[in-house]
Parts: C-alpha cells; sequence; structure tokens
C-alpha cells in the first residue's frame, strides 16, 4: 500500500469482511444493496491457497513480502534522490545501510536499536537465563526495558480455544455445564495463598483400552521451580506404555494409586481461576487432567502453523528454531517440556506479535512498515488478530462487536488521529464459526444432556448481510473527501472444510489407538481426506475513493 504523497488528514480504511466470497456475494447482492452503492462493483480475486480459519486471511493481508519492501524502500530512494541530487549519495547509502536482506525481512526485535538483532530466523538472546532471578519475571509490571505488550495481550481467546478444541464450559438454560468427569479451576474459589500467578504444566500419557490417559503431571513455577510432579494410576489398565513418546515405564508404575481426582485437587491447590496456565497444544493436556481453564497461554497459538488450528507446530521444532534448544531427542520428559514451552512465552514477550508467525517467512508486519514511512495507524479488532499482528508502532483497540469497530473508526476518522485504519466485520463469521462448534466440537466432549439445549448464533446470513452492508455504508458515509476505502472480503465458509481435515486426523489417531491396544476401531470414517483437493471460494475487492 503506497501512501506517499497522500494528504496526511485523508485517511486509507481498510475493512475486512470474513466469509464473504464472490458466489455468497452473488447469490445476495440485494442484501448488499448499500455496500455496493458506495463502492461499486467489485473485483473478484482468485485465493492461491484455502484458509481454514478467518484469523488467516487476516494475517495474509497484514504482511509484506520481502522482495515488495525492497522494491519499495528502493522507490522511496530514487524519490529521496530526485528531490535532492546534493544529497543523493548520502541518501543512498544510508537507504542501504538500513536495508534488511531478503533471509531476514521477518518479525523483529521490539528494541529500537536492535532491529536485526532478534530476527524470526534466530534465536532469543540468553534462552537458558530468560526466567532467571537477574532477568524480569514474565507479566512483571512494566519497567524502562519491559516488553510494549503484558502477558494479558497473548491470552488465549475463547474463540481461538474453540478453534483448537479446548474443553469448555458450555451455557445451557441458564446454567454452566462441565464436560462429565472434569473439574474447573474457576470452582477452586479466590485466588488463594497457593495459587500461582504461573504455572507452566505438562503430561505425559500412556495407551489404556479406551483412549490415552494421563500418567504424570508436571507443574513448574515462573522461576523453573517444580511444583508438582507426580504419577497417575489411570482408571482403566494401561495396556501401552507409550514409552518412547511418554518416558513411562512399568517399572516406574509399580505402586502408584494416586487418581485423577486426587490429582486434579493436587493441581487446583497451585492453579486458580487468575493463574495463566503455559503450555503447548494445551488442550491435550487440559483433556487427560479433565480440567477447565480459561487463562491459557498456549505457544502453539502464539507461534502459529500456517495452518492452525488444524495443524500445530510441534513443540521441539519451536524449542530449536527460537531458543536454540534441542528437546525431545529420545522420550519426552514433562519437565523439560514445561519449561521449554514457559521459556517460548517469555522469548514471545521480548519482541512483539509478529515475531513467531513462521506462516508469515520472508515477511514484515504491515503496521511497521508503514511507520517507517511517516504513517500513523489504528488497528479496530477482535483480541485474536491483534495478538497476532498489533505492533508497538499502531494503536490498537480491541473491539468485541462490529458495532464497537465502526463507531471506533468513525471517532478516528472525525479526529483525524489515523492515516491508516484497518477493521473487520465478523458478524457472518461468527454465524458461522457458532454453528459449527455446535454441530461438531461440543459432540467431542461428554456433556451432560441439558448442556446440548443450548442454541448457535442467533440471526441468520441474511440477516448479517444486511447488518454488513449498513456497517460499510456507515464507513464509508464518516470518510472525508479523497478518502480511499478499500473492502476485502474472505473465502466463504470454511468451518465445514477445517472439520472435515480434523476428522479425517481423528479418524488417523483413532487408527494408530487400535495399534497400540489391539482393539479396533468402531464408526471411524475415511482418512484419506486431502485439503489439496479443497477449492477456495474467490475473494472479493472493493475500493472507492469519496
Amino acid at each position: 500500500m503506497n501512501t506517499q504523497g497522500r494528504d496526511a488528514s485523508v485517511p486509507v480504511v481498510v475493512l475486512m469482511v470474513p466469509s464473504l466470497d464472490q458466489q455468497l456475494f452473488l447469490k445476495q447482492q440485494k442484501l448488499l444493496g448499500e455496500m455496493t452503492q458506495c463502492l461499486g462493483t467489485p473485483v473478484p480475486v482468485k485465493a492461491k491457497h484455502f484458509n481454514v480459519h478467518p484469523v488467516q486471511a487476516s494475517g495474509s493481508f497484514l504482511t509484506v513480502t520481502a522482495s515488495t519492501l525492497l522494491i519499495s524502500r528502493k522507490r522511496k530512494r530514487d524519490s529521496d534522490s530526485r528531490c535532492n541530487d546534493f544529497t543523493t549519495l548520502t541518501a543512498t547509502n544510508e537507504a542501504d545501510a538500513q536495508m534488511l536482506p531478503a533471509s531476514t525481512c521477518t518479525a523483529t526485535s521490539s528494541a529500537p536499536d536492535d532491529k536485526t538483532s532478534a530476527p524470526q530466523t534466530g534465536t532469543c538472546a540468553s534462552p537458558a537465563d530468560t526466567l532467571t532471578a537477574s532477568s524480569p519475571k514474565i507479566g512483571s509490571p512494566p519497567s524502562p526495558a519491559a516488553p510494549p505488550f503484558p502477558l494479558e495481550h497473548y491470552e488465549a481467546t475463547i474463540a481461538q480455544m474453540q478453534a483448537a478444541n479446548y474443553p469448555l464450559p458450555v451455557s445451557a438454560t441458564g446454567q454452566k455445564f462441565l464436560p462429565l468427569g472434569f473439574v474447573a479451576s474457576y470452582d477452586s474459589g479466590e485466588q488463594g495463598s497457593q495459587h500461582q500467578r504461573i504455572v507452566a504444566v505438562d503430561c505425559e500419557m500412556c495407551y489404556t483400552r479406551n483412549a490415552l490417559e494421563l500418567t504424570r503431571v508436571t507443574l513448574v513455577d515462573e522461576d523453573e521451580q517444580v511444583l508438582l510432579d507426580e504419577l497417575v494410576l489411570p482408571d482403566t489398565p494401561i495396556v501401552n506404555y507409550n514409552t518412547s513418546f511418554s518416558g513411562i515405564t512399568p517399572a516406574m508404575m509399580k505402586g502408584v494409586t494416586t487418581t485423577l481426582a486426587q490429582m486434579q485437587q493436587r493441581i487446583l491447590q497451585h492453579v486458580g481461576p487468575d493463574t495463566f496456565l503455559v503450555g503447548h497444544s494445551l488442550e491435550n493436556d487440559l483433556r487427560v487432567m479433565k480440567l477447565v481453564h480459561l487463562k491459557v497461554l498456549d505457544t502453539a497459538i502464539m507461534y502459529p502453523h500456517a495452518r492452525w488450528p488444524v495443524q500445530q507446530n510441534s513443540l521441539r521444532w519451536l524449542a530449536g528454531k527460537y531458543l536454540g534448544e534441542t528437546i525431545q531427542t529420545g522420550s519426552h520428559d514433562s519437565k523439560v517440556d514445561a519449561v521449554t514451552a514457559l521459556r517460548l512465552v517469555n522469548c514471545k514477550l521480548q519482541h512483539n506479535p509478529f515475531f513467531g508467525r513462521s506462516s508469515m517467512a520472508d515477511t514484515q508486519n504491515l503496521v511497521d512498515v508503514l511507520h517507517e514511512q511517516g504513517r500513523k495507524c489504528v488497528m479496530l479488532d477482535r483480541p485474536e488478530v491483534l495478538a497476532w499482528h498489533a505492533s508497538p508502532t499502531c494503536k490498537a483497540i480491541a473491539c468485541l462487536a462490529d458495532e464497537q469497530a465502526v463507531a471506533q473508526a468513525s471517532r478516528c476518522i472525525q479526529q483525524g488521529s489515523a492515516d491508516v485504519i484497518w477493521l473487520q466485520l465478523w458478524a457472518l463469521a461468527d454465524l458461522y464459526e457458532d454453528k459449527a462448534y455446535q454441530q461438531h466440537a461440543l459432540h467431542m466432549w461428554p456433556y451432560p444432556k441439558e448442556a446440548m439445549l443450548q442454541k448457535a448464533g442467533k440471526g441468520s446470513a441474511e440477516e448479517r448481510l444486511r447488518l454488513i452492508g449498513a456497517h460499510v455504508k456507515q464507513v464509508y458515509h464518516a470518510l472525508p473527501s479523497g478518502s480511499m476505502l478499500l473492502v476485502v472480503t474472505g473465502q466463504g465458509d470454511t468451518t465445514q472444510q477445517r472439520f472435515k481435515e480434523e476428522h479425517a486426523k481423528a479418524t488417523r489417531q483413532a487408527r494408530q489407538l487400535a495399534e497400540a491396544t489391539g482393539v479396533k476401531p468402531v464408526g471411524q470414517g475415511s482418512s484419506n481426506y486431502s485439503r489439496d483437493s479443497a477449492t477456495p471460494g474467490n475473494t472479493l475487492c472493493f475500493c472507492a475513493i469519496k
């Protein structure tokens, strides 16, 4: 996006509408009449890849590739040289000195004087000392050298937890229901003297005739000191110790009498409702602990795979790439894994939300690039988007509803406080996600029958589309003359596609369980699904200058 030469008082507004594609637009064009009256006819854009989650589409838009960045900086150098021939040589040398090689045009350190010292392709400084007494504890009060984003910024949202299939409470008939056999940390009382502010957890599992069940739990505090490290006797006899991964042997389990229910109570002595629970792919640990906890820092979400949530980066890969450490060379060790997750969280805090986005190789955050051009940016979006893409160089405002985002955008336009404004309208995507969660994710957990009375997202797609059209019109009319409004849509309803992939994954896992236990899986479908067969919907692009 080239904003050079534009009046600083005339903003560019980029508005994204996830889950709307060309096919739905053509089918329901009358409902979006207000939008087309303002913006005219859209241009269809063929998507190269099928995004399995709406947040991925915004991620693709909010990045600048290395090649584009180099071209932009070259144009800036050429422009500078034409403006002042006397300073041509100096300006070119300075620009060349500031130019990043293609291999390091990734997320950079938040330290103002050290933009290339810790790029995404490198490691965090002194990983072994990240949480020592001489270093600030993660999430500690701000100091002159404190990270620009607090710990709460990276906390997983309910939407992210739903997408990753976390066990969650369900509200129905005025009550909250947990999956059967689960306990909740928010029922463990107020923050007690034993409840920790930050706890990292990792679990090891063995195969029983029913499933993978908990056999070891390790909790460590923010200083990497062990709070709990104990073995657990599964309710069902172990048929395969899974030693190559779990590290558990028959000899270790001799004499173990601690039950899951007893272990749950011991865990809740350290983990309270306000505790940040740290781990990697925590939905798996919470599942085997049969624990519901809503305040999590999940490194699989903080360092997302290109196809998150269907696929996740392994902890071993993250440790090698960002910490320069080698783990899991043999069987897993839950203490090592818990400490590694803790260090990865601290590594993220030292940088910024864009750091660690492996799917964005050789790219830079769009708002940082605009900041380099002297442009002020405002991001108005969901917390999960800001947690991945916000930057210290922009003003980020979390908006939980479309009405809030549109009102904030109108206020920014009236105040003339930004050159570039980013916002999204989530009404349609929310409807699809809510319905998908009702149809698929709820059936993954054994909830009481009363919980299944929960209603999916209210309203119809038609109602949501009318609302989207009205909101776009509201933003357009708030713009001063000469402003640009760019509206980009998504790829349609991708939830069914995502759950097809997850079903295929679950089928493969069931077959692995059958091979480990000798019990034939029942009622499993095909696992031969290939995402290559998926056909992404065409994205639409509207562009209007008022």
